[in-house]
C-alpha cells in the first residue's frame, strides 16, 4: 500500500501558491508501517516556514492504542554533517574536535517517540514541524 501526501503552501505576501511542497511515500507490512515524507522548495535559498505536518495512518495491522510512532530526521540541525560544516565556516583543514563534530552527525540520531492521537480502533494522527529542506522517515510498530 502507498500512500502520496501532498500540500500546496500559499504566499501570504502575493497571495499565490508557490512552490513549497511537503510530499511522501509509505509502505505496510503485516506489523508496521512507514514513510519518508519531505518539506522541498527549489530555491533552495528563498525563506521559508517550517510546514506543520500531520499524518493520519487508517487500517493499521494492530489495535490502534498499542501504537508507537518513531521519528528520525534530516535537517539543518539533525543528521547533517554538511549543515555542520557549513556553520564550522567551512574549514579545509578542520581540527580533530571538528572532525568528531561531523562524524558523530554523519550518521543518523536516534529516532524520538511522537505523541500519537487514537482516532479509532485501526487509526492514529500524528502532527509534527518539519523545516524546510528535510525528510522525515516515520514508522509506526506495535508496543
Amino acid at each position: 500500500n502507498v500512500d502520496r501526501l501532498a500540500t500546496d503552501v500559499m504566499d501570504p505576501s502575493t497571495g499565490t501558491v508557490d512552490d513549497v511542497e511537503v510530499d511522501g511515500i509509505a509502505t505496510r507490512t503485516s506489523s508496521s508501517v512507514a514513510a519518508v515524507i519531505w518539506h522541498h522548495r527549489d530555491d533552495q535559498y528563498a525563506p521559508s516556514r517550517d510546514a506543520h505536518v500531520t499524518v493520519t495512518v487508517r487500517d493499521l495491522p494492530f489495535d490502534a492504542t498499542h501504537a508507537q510512532v518513531r521519528r528520525i530526521r534530516i535537517d539543518a540541525e539533525h543528521s547533517n554533517a554538511h549543515a555542520a560544516w557549513v556553520r564550522q565556516g567551512r574549514p579545509q583543514h578542520p581540527t580533530l574536535e571538528q572532525i568528531q563534530e561531523l562524524r558523530s552527525l554523519g550518521a543518523l540520531e536516534v529516532g524520538e517517540v511522537l505523541p500519537v492521537t487514537v482516532v479509532d480502533a485501526g487509526t492514529i494522527r500524528v502532527d509534527f514541524p518539519m523545516a524546510l529542506h528535510s525528510v522525515a522517515f516515520i514508522e509506526v510498530s506495535r508496543v
